[in-house]
C-alpha cells in the first residue's frame, strides 16, 4: 500500500522509499514480536484468475482503500490510505 497506488499498481515511491518509509512507520507504531497485525482485505491470497483483484471490506467511501492496524500491549496504530480510478 505504500510503493504503488491502489488503482492502477503504477509506482508511488521507489523501493528505497518504500522500505524507510515502512521502517519509520514501524517504528512510530511501536512494532514489536507482540503486536498483531489486522486490515480490511484478503491481499494475502495468491491470485491464480484473470478476473478483478483482491476482495476487501472499505472503511471510505472512496474507490479503493486500505490499509493496517497494528495492535500491541501499549498502542493502536492505524495507516490507511485510498485511491481514486
Amino acid at each position: 500500500i505504500i510503493k504503488t497506488d491502489l488503482a492502477y499498481d503504477w509506482p508511488a515511491m521507489s523501493d528505497d522509499d518504500a522500505h524507510i518509509l515502512t521502517d519509520d512507520v514501524q517504528e512510530s507504531l511501536g512494532v514489536n514480536s507482540f503486536t498483531k497485525f489486522y486490515t480490511n482485505g484478503d491481499f494475502d491470497q495468491i491470485k491464480n484468475d484473470p478476473g478483478p483483484g483482491n476482495c476487501w471490506v472499505p472503511i471510505t467511501r472512496s474507490t479503493f482503500d486500505t490499509g493496517v492496524i497494528a495492535v500491541n500491549d501499549f498502542q493502536i496504530g492505524l495507516v490507511w490510505v485510498e485511491d481514486e480510478d
